[in-house]
């Protein structure tokens, strides 16, 4: 939940600076409430996701986001990157065309072109579709997917996997080692 209020909060933000409007005296929407909000569009954005302790865990770049709060969601649209980080260190990126983070499941989803790359290892990840739980801390998809390593290349259809890829199971899979 707090993904989508911060992310919205943003984008309220940057939407009222952008256009110059300031909500009357007496009609100011509650800091826990998207329901009051009207939806909102921002280009160029760029959100840092922080920790309880203040530390950096991602880094959101897209050409436009946009706040839906009837659906409790946020999407960002047109050349998404995401930057992951563990205690200042990039472990991990993605990119995609679109990316949606829904506010009352905590689900992240990315669509499009989508890749995953896990750092320093190397290992990359391709699909059309790809979402991530954060109650069980895993990505999956189940559309086509393709992922290679420095030691083996593995296609399939749907699979699961832990954030840094370093464990995945792939089903209906096909591969061969390199």
């Amino acid at each position: 939940m707090w993904v989508c209020r911060a992310v919205a909060g943003v984008l309220a933000g940057l939407v009222a600076c952008s256009v110059g409007q300031v909500p009357p005296e007496g009609e100011l929407f509650p800091e826990d409430s998207l329901q009051g909000m009207p939806p909102q569009w921002a280009v160029g954005v760029s959100v840092r996701l922080l920790d309880s302790l203040g530390g950096l865990r991602a880094h959101v770049e897209a050409d436009t986001a946009s706040s839906v709060p009837e659906q409790g969601q946020v999407v960002f649209r047109y050349r998404v990157h995401v930057r992951f980080f563990r205690a200042g260190e990039l472990i991990g990126e993605l990119f995609a065309d679109s990316a949606r983070i829904e506010d009352h499941t905590g689900l992240m989803a990315a669509f499009g072109h989508v890749v995953v790359r896990s750092h320093p290892e190397g290992r990359r990840l391709e699909t059309t579709e790809l979402y991530w739980e954060r109650k069980r801390q895993l990505f999956f998809s189940p559309a086509f997917v393709r992922i290679v390593t420095p030691s083996e290349l593995v296609e399939g259809i749907g699979f699961e996997a832990t954030h840094d890829l370093q464990m995945y199971r792939v089903f209906n899979v096909r591969g061969q080692r390199q």
